[in-house]
């Protein structure tokens, strides 16, 4: 039986990299205290590291908090050495962020809502958000876009995006009032409202001016997957999370 990578790694450049978790490893932090660096953190350090794709001792990893909005911030490596040697950074009350510093990881956790990381390979700029269906609602790939293209200078006709595992159109039933949010990416069905929380972001990203063959999408359905993925719709309250990253290698030149 062939033995699958427990992360999927996508190249989105020269020394930079789109990944998320498969194998159903729990990524959860909120039973972690901040001293302790769990398990399957440890395993993704290792194969970062034997990949030679990242060293996570090197600045750590940032998360955005995930508060279900649609505010972002700017990470750099001053967070990271003001941070002394925590491995896990956590900046409060955004769903995104973003980066123009080499050597930098961007993280979030999901367990259905949609992983966006998006790179800007003129600048060497990432970043990273977290859509739910009310980041969704409120813009936040566009917000994204708009804030690389302020701080970095970023053209969204020269960014690459990857769309990781979230839960599909063929699983995300909604009530007709969070349906009435998303004209064009609801389709109505003898169950219900299916709402297409991966496109609505896909529309964004376009209607901003990043060219479809640069939109690259993974196309799992974390409801579906149950193989591989966490899905709050699936199992409920208590389901892990999957970790999803882009990174920026030192060895790009700005």
């Amino acid at each position: 039986m062939e033995t699958k990578d427990p992360f999927i790694v996508y190249p989105l450049g020269a020394c930079t990299f789109a990944l998320y978790s498969r194998q159903r490893q729990d990524f959860s932090l909120k039973a972690a205290p901040d001293s302790s660096f769990p398990e399957a953190y440890k395993r993704l350090c290792d194969f970062l590291k034997n990949k030679d794709i990242f060293d996570v001792a090197e600045s750590g990893l940032f998360f955005p908090e995930q508060v279900h909005g649609s505010a972002l911030a700017r990470a750099d490596l001053s967070d990271s050495a003001q941070n002394g040697k925590k491995l896990l950074r956590i900046l409060p009350g955004v769903d995104g962020l973003i980066t123009d510093s080499p050597g930098m990881a961007l993280a979030m956790l999901s367990a259905d809502c949609l992983p966006l990381s998006i790179y800007d390979p003129v600048h060497n700029a990432i970043g990273i958000a977290h859509a739910g269906w009310r980041g969704t609602h409120l813009g936040i790939a566009s917000a994204l876009l708009d804030l690389m293209r302020k701080d970095f200078g970023s053209e969204p006709n020269s960014i690459k995006a990857l769309l990781g595992p979230a839960i599909r159109k063929c699983c995300y039933k909604v009530d007709k009032q969070r349906a009435e949010f998303f004209d064009g990416h609801v389709v109505l069905s003898e169950s219900g409202y299916l709402l297409d929380i991966v496109g609505a972001n896909i529309a964004q990203l376009k209607d901003k001016g990043v060219r479809a063959d640069n939109i690259h999408d993974s196309g799992v359905c974390t409801c579906c997957d149950a193989a591989d993925s966490f899905s709050f719709r699936r199992e409920g309250e208590g389901c892990g999370r999957m970790v999803s990253l882009v990174i920026s290698g030192k060895g790009v030149s700005r």
